[in-house]
This record gives C-alpha cells, structure tokens and sequence, in this order.
C-alpha cells in the first residue's frame, strides 16, 4: 500500500511541475547549456547579451538565470531601452518563480501588469496575468489563481490567441486537478486536446495527454492512463524534446509499475536514464535510476537495484539537491530493510528523516507519513518472516529429535538381545539425558538471542515514538502560536479601527488621512495569507482534516473550513470572529449555515461534531 501512494504523490507532484512547462515557448525547452568558456561578463555585457544568456540558462540553471536577468535590466534602465526593460523584468520574475521566490516574483509580476495595463498591450497584459495566476497557485491562493486565469483567458479570447487559449486551459485544469475536482479537470483538459489537435500544436497536446494520464492514474484507471501517456511519449518523440521525452519514458514506466509489467517498467526506466544522460538532464538521470531501483526492490533483484540506488545517490550528492538525496535516502533504506540489513537501513532512514526536516515543503507531509507507514509496514513483515523462520528451526529440531530417539529404540531392542536389559536402559537413559541437555542448551541459547533481538527492536520504536511525540508537541506549540498571533493582530487592528471610528467629529484637514488610515488597517488584516500560513501549520497536526472534509462534504467553501479549523481548536466565538474579520453575532448565524451544509439535525452539536470528526 505504501509503494502505490507514495507512487500517487509523485504523480501529482510530476503534474505540478507542468504548471510552469506548459506556458513556455517550446523551442526555449531543449536548448543546450552554454559552454562555461561563453558565459558574459556581467560588469561590461550589454544587456541583450545578458538577456540572452539568461534565457538559455532559465531551465538549466534559473539561479544563474535570475543573475543575468537582473544586471540585463539594470543595463537596460540605465540605457533607456524600454522594451528590452520589460523584456528583462519579465524573465527575472520568471526567474524567480523557478527559484521558489514567489512573493518577488509576484511583486514584478504585478509592475508590469501596471505598465502593460498603461500601456494597452492586451497580449503581453494577458500573459502577465497567466504567471500572477501561476504564482498564486504556488501559493496555496487557488480562488485568486482562477480569478486571473479567467481574466487571461478573456483577453485571449478578444485576441482569438488559439495558442494562449490551449494554454492557459492546460493550467486551469491542473489548478482544479489539484483542487481534487477531477471532473473539471478532465473538462479543460478534453477541450484543450480538441483545440491544440485543430491548430495543429503538438507540444500542447503531448503536455495535455501526460495531464489526461496523471488525473486518470490518481482515478486508478491505469490502463487509460498508460494509453495516455503513451500517446504523450509517441509526439515529444517526434519533437525530439528531449527533457520530456525521458521524462515520458518515466511516465509510461510508471504505469506499467502499478500494473505489474514489471519487465516493462524496467525497460522503460532504463530507456529514460539513457536518454537523460546523453541530453545532459542529470537531475532526470537521477530520478529514472530511482525509480528503476525501486522496481528492482518490488522484483527482489536486490543486487541491480544495489547497484543503481548508489549510482543515483553519487550524482544527486554531485548536484547537491537536497529533494534527491532526501527520496534516495529513503529507497536506500527500503533496500536495506527488503535485504535484511537493519543497521543499514535504520543509518538512512535517519539520513532521510534529518533531511526532511531541514526541507521547506508544504506537500512533504504526506510524503513522510507515507514513508513512515511503509517502514512500519515493512518492518512488521520482517518480523513475520523471523518468526516463521524460527517457527520452521524449531520444527526442523523437534522432528530431528524424533528421529533420533526412534533410531535409538530401534539401536536398544537390537542390543537388548546382546546385553542385558539393565546396563542398556542405563546407557539409553543416559544418552537421551545428553540429548534433552543439549536441546536444553540450545533452547536457552536461542532464548537470549530472541530476548537481545526484542530488546534492540524495543529500544528502536521507543526512540521513534518518542521523535514522533516530539514532532507532535512542536507542530502543536506551532499551530497554538500561529493562531495566536493571526488572532493578537486582529484584536489590535480592530481596537484602533475603533479608536479611530470614536474619533467624532475628526478635524476636517484629518478626516481624510483617518480615512486612509482605516483602509490600510483593513489591508493588513490579510486573511487570505494569514489563512495559507496558518493552514500550513494545521495540516502538520490535523492531516487528513481537510481532505476528509473535501470527500464527505465537497460542497463546503474555503470559508467554510477555515471556521471548522477554528472550532476543531477548541477556539472561543470571540477569538473566531477576530480570527475571521467579523462580528461574534455573524458567527452564531454562520454556524447555522454550516450545520445545514453538514447535513446535522437541529439536536445535533455542530461544536462536537467537528471537534471529533
């Protein structure tokens, strides 16, 4: 079970990757890196060459990217160069976003969505509010991400911009895939098939096949979503694109994978690796060999995969990505503990675990918790085969011993004519005396190895339980804190909002900077962000809260559960409506909205009904 979900996270994280992929001019994809000899000089390069070079490093290297974008636009404000200006901010926004800067990338984003709008450049306006809906996404900021999806999409329409069209409908079904509205989903995802098959675009259909796979695999229709993929695999192919095209290989592995076409799962990853190394892609060579190592565990061809796990963990320590190291310290440990190798496999479990902590991501939650059930699980069915092989030594000994003793009533009775009867029941007492000592023995001595083996195993989960109270107690303290200090700020904003209201009548030359004044204490009291951060937190302590939420009551707005949050916490009427920037009365009549879309009689506790759910 831990195999195929952690397999499901990988799949949804493939397809968030995209989400940036698809939005991109095609032949900036495959562009080879610049020979370290051509790299300019930053201190005298002209900003088009700076420009240049940042582009082709954006995939690559989008950290060096960012740096070559930035001195392209110094160079070009300082010149005057308007155009090459914007074109320059534009690809240091984008930059930004590869480098998980968001809130930087959001800010530049949004000055030239000012200067665009000023302007009445409609199309470089609607591929603004594209990447300001991209980086929204990132974000956590799904209802603001659609809003300006909408807002692009409309302005691409008024241009008949079939291109942009087929694009951004690629996007908007990844935001509702990742909304879990497959439906939807799949909708957008069918009608941007249908319109990039017309305009004959084939880099948006093979991206739109590899999302129809991914949301059919999250579904568990594996055969269609393989079928998908392959259709995926077959254009970029022909489009010699040769990032996605070992990227496809993976895909289409992966599905074999959950079908147990194990041969051909093997066959496919191999093929990825092979095509990552000689297109230089060696963060995609990494993950091919992964994966690869992980069916070899699935196959037990301990030894291949023994062989590819340390070739992967040797590059990724070359590309010091932590994200790498971290998914390799974990199939090490899994090969370890499928080879009996404990000490081995509890040293990267550790690795793993000290890793993942020093990794800010808000999706590794799950990752980890599935990690974890995957070990234990692992780890419980090694104790079944310990114990099925000591039940089998000990069977093995029991009938041996039959043996022998009847062998040795057989030897008396052909003696007992030869000797006399008293001197050979002796010397057969005495022997099965020998023989109950040894046995005996034998019996104490696997006894303490049983007892050292329990012992060393008891010493494991208490140390693990104990990190886990630890893990517990801290995301606790954490969501206690946060919702704190979301609820402290609010209290203060609205105590000189109405300090500010008893000021009556204000002086005629105030009454306008107190009125600025109130609408900027109303700018602060940020909900939407204060939510994001404090459903990080949340979600570390309650992490199946929402997603249980979603499946039994799909219906419920994102208001909705930011007040079941606050109820589950055990948190005042008062507190709430701080929490929600609204009045204690508004609570009590949104409780009785809430209760009727959870379906709960008027006897029913709604409180006690969320506290426990």
């Amino acid at each position: 079970m831990g195999h195929r979900t952690i397999k499901s996270h990988l799949v949804s994280l493939l397809s968030t990757s995209l989400l940036i992929l698809i939005t991109l001019p095609y032949n900036t994809l495959a562009q080879p890196p610049i020979a370290p000899s051509a790299l300019p000089d930053t201190l005298s390069a002209s900003a088009a060459t700076l420009l240049e070079a940042a582009r082709e490093y954006l995939h690559q290297k989008p950290e060096l990217a960012l740096q070559y974008a930035a001195a392209s636009r110094r160079n070009a404000e300082t010149d005057g160069a308007t155009s090459l200006f914007i074109e320059a901010k534009k690809l240091e926004a984008d930059a930004l976003q590869y480098t998980g800067q968001n809130l930087k990338a959001e800010q530049l984003y949004q000055e030239l969505l000012a200067i665009h709008t000023r302007s009445r450049d409609e199309p470089s306006k609607g591929d603004v509010l594209k990447e300001l809906g991209n980086v929204n996404a990132y974000m956590g900021r799904y209802e603001r991400s659609l809003q300006l999806y909408q807002e692009a999409l409309a302005i691409y329409k008024s241009l008949n911009d079939e291109t942009g069209i087929a694009k951004l409908s690629n996007n908007i079904g990844l935001l509702y895939y990742r909304l879990s509205d497959y439906t939807k989903a799949n909708d957008y995802y069918q009608s941007t098939l249908q319109l990039s098959q017309r305009i004959n675009n084939p880099a948006i259909e093979a991206a739109t096949y590899t999302n129809l796979g991914f949301l059919l695999s999250r579904q568990g229709n594996h055969e269609q979503a393989l079928a998908y993929q392959q259709q995926a695999f077959e254009r970029y192919a022909a489009l010699e694109d040769h990032m996605r095209w070992a990227n496809a290989y993976i895909n289409v592995g992966l599905e074999y994978d959950f079908l147990d076409s194990l041969s051909k799962a093997v066959s496919c990853f191999q093929m990825a690796h092979s095509k990552a190394r000689q297109s230089g892609h060696q963060v995609i060579v990494v993950d091919a060999l992964n994966k690869l190592g992980a069916v070899y565990i699935k196959n037990q061809e301990y030894t291949l995969a023994d062989q590819v796990l340390h070739e992967a963990y040797e590059l990724a320590q070359q590309l010091n990505d932590p994200s790498l190291l971290n998914e390799l310290n974990q199939k090490l440990s899994d090969y370890y503990l499928a080879v009996e190798q404990l000490p081995e496999a509890l040293h990267f479990y550790k690795l793993w675990s000290n890793l993942k902590d020093s990794i800010i991501n808000q999706d590794n939650l799950k990752r980890i918790s599935e990690l974890e059930v995957q070990h234990q699980t692992a780890r419980q069915k090694q104790e079944i085969k310990i114990l099925e092989a000591q039940n089998a030594r000990q069977r093995l000994f029991i009938s041996f011993t039959l043996v022998t003793v009847v062998l040795l009533g057989f030897s008396g009775l052909l003696l007992w004519s030869r000797y006399q009867m008293r001197g050979n029941l002796l010397k057969k007492e005495r022997q099965l005396l020998a023989q109950e000592n040894e046995r005996r023995a034998l019996e104490t001595e696997n006894e303490k190895q049983r007892f050292e083996k329990l012992k060393v195993e008891q010493q494991l989960k208490e140390e693990e339980n104990k990190r886990l109270q630890n893990e517990l107690q801290l995301k606790n303290s954490e969501l206690s804190t946060v919702a704190m200090l979301m609820y402290q700020k609010n209290e203060q904003l609205a105590s000189l909002q109405k300090a500010i209201d008893q000021i009556n009548p204000p002086e005629a030359d105030t009454q306008d900077a107190l009125k600025q004044l109130k609408q900027e204490i109303r700018n602060s009291i940020r909900l939407d962000e204060d939510w994001a951060y404090f459903k990080q937190h949340f979600e570390q302590v309650h992490p199946d809260f929402f997603s249980q939420l979603d499946l039994q009551f799909p219906h419920l707005t994102q208001y909705d559960h930011r007040h079941c949050a606050y109820i589950k916490m055990n948190l005042s009427t008062k507190e709430i409506s701080r929490l929600l920037n609204i009045n204690p009365s508004s609570v009590q009549r949104s409780r009785v909205r809430l209760k009727k879309k959870l379906s709960l009689e008027k006897e029913d506790d709604l409180l006690g009904f969320i506290r426990h759910f």
